[in-house]
């Protein structure tokens, strides 16, 4: 049996002990990232994100361990490939993914690298000035040319699909062009929550839209509680008020002697009763000419003002001729 060092023993049972301890664990491919990006990425996120590098059968080994303690972590394993770091925290899910995101740079590409997606160079002017990069530009597949003392793209194209191996001379025209088509940063391939394991494509959800997406979806439930008379603490006000609302329209409509509409039905019935008295004049009291008499009053002088400022109006309106004299002393 071969010896197995005493430190693989102890990175080992440390690994386990953060899985143990932290919530939210995972693991991130490192791939590519220079050592100096990592430690920013280590020192900007230390407050809510604790990465540990450790070989990866040493990984494997740990999460087997804490297994044990934590249902359903060993399936990260099947998600470990190349280079890999293991990553804990106190955030949910979520909010690890997108921080972890926002720490992505752009990178150059370089020759030999797969194209992550389509990579289109658009139409346009260039900083360049004639020379042999047009040259340069055209063996990447670039259709650049002189125009106007400078390098300009003629048309916007797609110099490699995605999956496309990038050549050298395209890596290079690439860079020039300041197009940098990868991003550099910890690349999330998995995190670990409660027996449930997150995949970036349930992670990389869009926040403003899901938010959206809620809100909307509150606002039709209530209507839809609303209209069914579905009883609950958020809708027994708005209910109690619509029947109470309904409530007064029928006791107005079948005319109910009910405290809270009898003011209204006796104005209107007043109403009813001027309106039929003025039908026949001939055969009202006094008392009710005198009534009448107050009610066409009251609706003269309401209509008076509008008469004065019409007349008014009227007055200081300058005649054409004043007008005509006016514009001559302005002009001499």
């Amino acid at each position: 049996m071969a010896h197995v060092a005493k430190w693989k023993y102890k990175e080992v049972e440390e690994v386990a002990e953060i899985l143990r301890k932290y919530p939210v664990v995972g693991v991130a491919s490192i791939f590519k990232i220079p050592a100096p990006q990592l430690q920013s990425i280590r020192s900007e996120l230390k407050e809510h994100l604790l990465i540990r590098v450790v070989k990866n059968n040493l990984i494997r080994l740990a999460l087997e361990k804490a297994a044990a303690d934590k249902k359903g972590i060993e399936k990260l394993e099947d998600l470990i490939d190349g280079p890999t770091a293991i990553v804990a925290s106190d955030l949910n899910p979520f909010q690890l993914y997108r921080i972890v995101m926002q720490k992505k740079s752009p990178a150059p590409a370089k020759a030999g690298d797969i194209a992550p997606h389509d990579i289109v160079v658009k139409e346009g002017p260039t900083s360049f000035k004639p020379g042999p990069i047009v040259g340069d530009f055209q063996r990447a597949g670039i259709p650049a040319a002189i125009d106007k003392g400078k390098i300009v793209i003629r048309k916007t194209t797609t110099v490699a699909k995605k999956g496309d191996k990038i050549s050298h001379e395209l890596a290079l025209a690439l860079s020039k062009l300041e197009i940098y088509p990868f991003e550099v940063g910890l690349d999330i391939k998995g995190l670990w929550e409660d027996g449930i394991l997150f995949t970036p494509d349930a992670l990389s959800v869009d926040i403003d839209k899901l938010r959206a997406d809620v809100a909307t979806a509150a606002s039709s439930a209530m209507n839809l509680a609303i209209n069914i008379g579905y009883l609950t603490p958020e809708t027994v006000p708005i209910l109690l008020s619509k029947a109470h609302m309904e409530a007064l329209a029928v006791a107005l409509y079948a005319a109910v002697p009910e405290k809270e509409v009898i003011a209204v039905l006796l104005s209107r019935a007043h109403g009813q009763m001027l309106a039929l008295a003025s039908l026949a004049p001939d055969v009202l009291d006094e008392e009710l000419k005198s009534l009448m008499g107050e009610v066409s009053m009251s609706a003269s002088e309401a209509e008076a003002p509008e008469e004065v400022e019409e007349k008014k109006e009227e007055e200081e309106a300058p005649s054409e001729e004043e007008a005509l004299s006016g514009l001559g002393a302005l002009f001499g």
